[in-house]
């Protein structure tokens, strides 16, 4: 199957984009999902401040690390809450 422009993935700028190719048998499937505001400024922040490596698994590639709070914040505290200083 191959993908229409606007579904080819693009990890880095940098980089040539990922292609799938024609016999590619996986499920392609189109989900949505909650956008966090901040979240860009966030991960920055936390990766300046403890390094570029999961705190859970010790991955060290970059690219991939997701910041995430460690318990639930209730949304009226979340979006009321400034990134660190």
């Amino acid at each position: 199957m191959k993908l229409p422009p606007s579904q080819v993935v693009q990890v880095d700028q940098e980089e040539e984009p990922y292609v799938p190719p024609d016999d590619d048998r996986r499920e392609m499937v189109l989900r949505a999902t909650t956008v966090r505001l901040g979240q860009p400024e966030f991960r920055r922040a936390l990766i300046d401040r403890y390094g570029s490596r999961c705190m859970i698994s010790s991955c060290t590639v970059e690219a991939v690390i997701e910041a995430a709070h460690t318990s639930r914040i209730p949304a009226e505290v979340a979006r009321a809450t400034s990134l660190p200083g």
